[in-house]
């Protein structure tokens, strides 16, 4: 066996336990946009409005802390990604029920994901 399909047994392994044991999705106040900015501006950085900024949440769950951003606020733009295709699943239900246009939730292992 190679290293390659070990490893690739090794991060199916993952997800699968991702899915079945769900983690805590939820707001992580810290890491509202507001916040973040206002540091930013502290250490003398230029820093995005949060009505129209652009978060990238890496380990999102089921966006837990990105849903009520993008509920918040319409304008900007947030996407998610996550390991666990349950949890993006159950994330991408609430994101539809709530009808936001502004909220991507991504599944899949970050090492597989290409820059466009």
């Amino acid at each position: 066996m190679s290293f390659v399909s070990d490893f690739g047994a090794a991060q199916a392994a993952l997800a699968c336990a991702y899915d079945s044991i769900p983690y805590d999705s939820q707001p992580f106040p810290d890491a509202r946009p507001a916040y973040l900015g206002a540091l930013g501006v502290l250490h003398g950085l230029q820093t995005a409005l949060p009505s129209n900024c652009r978060v990238l949440e890496l380990g999102c769950a089921s966006g837990g802390h990105l849903v009520p951003l993008a509920w918040y606020h319409p304008h900007a733009e947030f996407v998610g990604i996550d390991l666990s295709a349950a949890q993006i699943r159950a994330g991408r239900e609430l994101v539809a029920a709530l009808g936001l246009g502004n909220c991507t939730l991504l599944a899949g292992d970050l090492s597989d994901f290409e820059v466009e």
